[in-house]
């Protein structure tokens, strides 16, 4: 993945759903989070994170402090308790855009769209603290190295950088496939379909798998890959209006050219109008199929207004169409750096590694570390 294609990821993200994107929690998917209760979530992270700095041999300056990937500022707010001044920064300017109209620090508290594949932004030892958390996962190795060696190079001398990342797959080598693993065939019946506003909507769908690899879903099932068939609501003219909110679990694997039926439960919109139901298949954490060519299936649904909604029937329209093109999902996929890797590139830039504490932030299908650097 290009820094390109990342930043389209998280701008929609940012778009859409900003708040689950940066706290993933199922509960609170299509903006279900309530703000207060969300920046509540860095503030708890934040205070634990000073006391355990405050255990450390070393005496740290409470002057400018950066926060790496800030999303919407919910670390970046909480550190402006500990810090005379932080600057948060991003890659998705509507990420930025919302940390600004969250911001309750006035000039102590400043957000900025980084797009570059390091921090030139700011110069050498501008900053006491740089910390970055749920953030380095999601960016390709060859770039996250380079972010980390400038948390070095922006580091006041005796400052502090404190950064999550995965190391390596919790249980055995079962990670992101092959790309010729992401091919299927979806066909749902009736090929259209009416619905009210905000209806639940059962669908029935007939899932192939037609690459020539098997789909693991028993090696999966301790990790965090495992395969699901979900949806997005689009507008009919193929912009999305609103992300995945239903989800069918494939529980065994399936071979080459095998078939399954998977129901699958989904919400219509609440305003009356005209939508396509896309279908794709999904491993998590590494892709949807959409996204590595596999065609999806698209299900034009009418939904209809409240006085003349009636329940989920057939309806006269023309048979859905399935394409490889159009608006390419957002996608939150996982990436490792090896504990030892990440240590080598902290020394070279002359840091030491003054404290790693396993760090389950990334689930339990990878063991995830803190890395606590004084420069």
């Amino acid at each position: 993945m290009e820094l390109g294609e990342l930043q389209r990821n998280w701008e929609e993200f940012g778009r859409i759903d900003p708040l689950w994107a940066i706290l993933t929690d199922p509960s609170k998917k299509n903006n279900r989070w309530d703000p207060q209760e969300f920046f509540a979530t860095g503030e708890a992270e934040i205070e634990c994170l000073m006391d355990h700095v405050a255990t450390l041999p070393l005496s740290l300056r409470r002057g400018r402090a950066l926060d790496f990937g800030c999303g919407v500022g919910r670390l970046t707010q909480a550190l402006c308790r500990h810090f005379e001044q932080c600057i948060g920064v991003d890659i998705a300017p509507s990420m930025i855009e919302l940390a600004r109209e969250y911001n309750r620090f006035g000039d102590r508290c400043q957000y900025h769209v980084n797009a570059a594949d390091d921090l030139r932004l700011f110069e050498d030892g501008r900053f006491d603290f740089v910390y970055s958390n749920i953030v380095l996962q999601h960016i390709p190795p060859e770039y996250s190295a380079r972010y980390i060696r400038d948390f070095v190079r922006v580091l006041t001398p005796g400052g502090m950088a404190v950064f999550q990342l995965p190391s390596e797959v919790a249980h055995g080598p079962v990670g992101p496939p092959h790309d010729t693993m992401f091919k299927a065939r979806i066909a749902v019946s009736p090929s259209a379909l009416t619905a009210a506003p905000g209806a639940k909507v059962q669908v029935e769908a007939r899932v192939t798998n037609t690459s020539g690899r098997v789909w693991p879903v028993q090696s999966a099932a301790e990790t965090k890959y495992r395969f699901h068939l979900r949806n997005h609501w689009l507008t009919a003219r193929g912009e999305i209006r609103q992300m995945n909110d239903g989800r069918a679990d494939l529980v065994e694997d399936l071979n080459p050219s095998e078939e399954i039926t998977l129901s699958l439960t989904v919400t219509a919109p609440v305003e009356p109008g005209e939508y396509l139901l896309e279908l794709d298949m999904v491993q998590e954490h590494v892709a949807w199929f959409k996204d590595k060519g596999s065609p999806t299936c698209r299900v034009p649904v009418r939904v209809t207004a409240p006085l003349d909604s009636a329940p989920l029937v057939a309806a006269p329209q023309p048979a859905a169409a399935t394409s490889a093109t159009g608006l390419k999902q957002p996608e939150m996929a996982m990436y490792q750096i090896p504990r030892a890797t990440v240590i080598d590139l902290v020394t070279a830039e002359g840091a030491r590694v003054l404290d790693v504490e396993e760090y389950a932030s990334a689930g339990t299908g990878l063991v995830s570390y803190r890395y606590y650097v004084i420069k």
